[in-house]
């Protein structure tokens, strides 16, 4: 009877990779302009301005993407990101929702960089609130952390998110940051936001992002 209850209980999430393919691919591509490429509450563009264009390809809870930066780091000038996921609502839950994410990271000289596998559980009491957790670990290796976040939509388009995480390791920084956004339209925004680490001075940050769907794409 136990084995029997268990099954059960497992079902919906077993029914979730054919609940994928329930509707068709959609393409989503943007860019993000910002004054300095922070990662963690650390620049990785040497304070200089970095364009981040990408690409993401959904079919129902999977989804899987490219992301590129402009970088100062030695003699690599160049950061893409190869990176595929699922995510969704936990099936019987009310506002609970799993993002589970594997990143791989490659520079134009120095070559790959190594993988990280986050997993992220957040919950929305409300559609203007949203509070979550997410744990990382890097693939290959031991290296491993965690961070809270939150986002806030206020009234007239503006927003309100923040983070705050700590590596798993002797000696590493604790991190954090916190921003405004204002939509200026249902495609394009604009975000300040202020980043600072227990060992590093403060960043400030303002980013111009634009993204649209392109919906029908795979239809015949």
């Amino acid at each position: 009877m136990q084995r029997k209850i268990a099954i059960l209980s497992a079902l919906p999430f077993c029914l979730l990779p054919l609940a994928a393919f329930a509707q068709g691919p959609s393409v989503n591509v943007g860019i993000d302009v910002t004054s300095n490429y922070v990662d963690e509450g650390v620049t990785a563009s040497a304070n200089k301005a970095a364009v981040q264009p990408h690409i993401e390809l959904t079919q129902g809870i999977f989804y899987g993407g490219l992301w590129f930066s402009n970088i100062v780091s030695g003699t690599d000038t160049l950061e893409s990101d190869v990176y595929f996921g699922m995510r969704g609502d936990l099936p019987g839950s009310s506002g609970l929702s799993y993002d589970l994410l594997y990143t791989r990271v490659y520079f134009n000289a120095t070559g790959d960089q190594g993988g990280s596998l986050e997993t992220n559980l957040s919950y929305a009491p409300s559609d203007a609130f949203s509070i979550g957790a997410t744990y990382k670990h890097d693939l290959p290796g031991t290296a491993s952390g965690g961070e809270v976040n939150f986002e806030y939509s206020l009234p007239n388009g503006f927003g309100l998110s923040g983070e705050i995480g700590h590596a798993f390791a002797a000696g590493s920084p604790t991190y954090g940051s916190i921003a405004v956004s204002k939509d200026i339209s249902d495609k394009a925004s604009v975000e300040v936001a202020y980043h600072d680490t227990t060992t590093t001075t403060p960043l400030y940050t303002l980013t111009l992002s634009w993204a649209t769907d392109l919906n029908g794409i795979f239809e015949k």
